[in-house]
């Protein structure tokens, strides 16, 4: 198995921290949601992705980037007050 590269480290540890992620700890179950296991999660981020795959590696960044993208998007809606919260903009979408 190759494993993930440290640029691939590097780069999941920032989009993990724009995300909004603790990178301290991972016992929040938003890790679970990211593919770690329950002893995977015991662990510590750097050593969580350290033995990764490079592919699971590529993977994870391109979720975190399509979250942050998500939360951006989000965010600016916000400020242009074009959504009050996430439930009434999905309400919105189905009338």
């Amino acid at each position: 198995m190759c494993f993930a590269t440290n640029n691939q480290i590097g780069y999941a540890i920032l989009l993990l921290r724009q995300a909004g992620y603790s990178i301290e700890r991972m016992d929040s179950p938003a890790f679970a949601e990211l593919g770690a296991t329950m002893r995977e999660r015991s662990g510590t981020v750097g050593k969580w992705l350290r033995g990764m795959s490079a592919a699971k590696a590529s993977r994870l960044i391109k979720r975190l980037k399509w979250e942050c993208c998500l939360n951006n998007s989000v965010r600016r809606m916000k400020e242009l007050g074009t959504v009050t919260n996430p439930i009434s903009l999905a309400a919105e979408n189905h009338r």
